[in-house]
């Protein structure tokens, strides 16, 4: 008897386990169908942009806006929203021959086209308040308009709301971008704005001597990097950064000396590139330099690796 009870509760636990393998089964390829069908929705109307069919994208996603899918009624809006946000900057750039730009007809065109696109971007965000990229492209599309107060207000505003669940680095990208594109005055107002929400972290006073170099104000520059260094020690960029500023102002010495301190911490793969870069630029320690290049460059950045020794 005793040995039926153990033949019989060992059955009924195979059979539990195959049952909840089962079901963490389904869950699994349940999730990735949902994530393909939103991929999915999303790349069609995102190629047809890319390839500059934005008319066919609109047609295609206005048929989506009566689906009872919720991804497919949430992804009609993201393209529409892109959509209008297309023909807006299109009538701000004069490139649709709606009038010139501080003539009365194409501003109230313009205002009716960002007014759909907020309404587009409201629904999708009701329907995924965590899509951050929104946010982020409501950001981008202002700032493409000229309309810089009103996308640090809105900046302001959106970080106060989603400050849990979005980091600093997130926003930093911003600053990156306007770096890029040497908007240097709009890109310190950015950091004002994320410095009263990040109060006192290093990675602000990091960007914004990395800005400052960037816009050829070395001076004011150092004083922030060395700041940076100072309250993070731990962290490579820090050292790079003044790595830069010391070969900007020529003192090789001392960019070196820098570039090995992050060289000895956590360094990304991108720093070691660059550490390498440096060494074959200024001829030194060449086999060292390569052999960086060669680990951690991307083949296009390698340059004269050859059978150079070390100097």
């Amino acid at each position: 008897m005793h040995g039926v009870k153990n033949y019989l509760h060992t059955i009924m636990i195979s059979l539990a386990i195959k049952l909840v393998s089962g079901l963490i089964a389904l869950l699994v390829i349940h999730g990735l169908a949902i994530a393909d069908t939103e991929s999915n929705y999303a790349n069609q109307w995102r190629n047809l942009i890319k390839n500059n069919k934005v008319g066919r994208a609109k047609l295609l996603c206005e048929n989506w806006l009566s689906a009872k899918n919720t991804l497919a009624y949430v992804q009609a809006h993201r393209c529409l929203a892109k959509v209008e946000s297309i023909a807006a900057i299109r009538i701000y750039q004069r490139k649709d021959g709606a009038g010139e730009r501080g003539e009365r007809p194409a501003k109230r065109i313009l205002e009716q086209r960002l007014k759909n696109v907020f309404k587009y971007m409201d629904i999708v965000m009701k329907n995924a308040p965590s899509d951050l990229s929104l946010y982020m492209d409501r950001i981008d599309l202002l700032n493409s308009l000229g309309r810089h107060q009103e996308a640090l207000d809105y900046l302001d505003e959106t970080i106060a709301i989603t400050k849990k669940t979005s980091s600093l680095d997130y926003w930093l990208r911003i600053v990156d971008k306007l770096d890029k594109e040497e908007r240097y005055a709009l890109a310190l107002k950015y950091l004002s704005v994320l410095d009263k929400h990040y109060l006192g972290d290093y990675k602000i006073v990091a960007k914004i001597a990395s800005v400052l170099m960037s816009k050829g104000d070395e001076i004011n520059a150092v004083v922030y990097l060395r700041k940076a260094a100072a309250m993070a020690p731990h962290d490579p960029m820090n050292y790079i950064l003044l790595a830069r500023y010391y070969e900007l102002t020529g003192k090789i010495a001392l960019a070196e000396k820098n570039y090995m301190r992050a060289m000895n911490l956590k360094s990304t793969k991108a720093q070691r590139c660059e550490y390498g870069l440096f060494l074959r630029r200024f001829d030194r320690k060449m086999i060292e330099g390569c052999k960086l290049q060669r680990q951690n460059c991307h083949e296009d950045y390698i340059t004269g690796c050859g059978t150079e020794s070390n100097k």
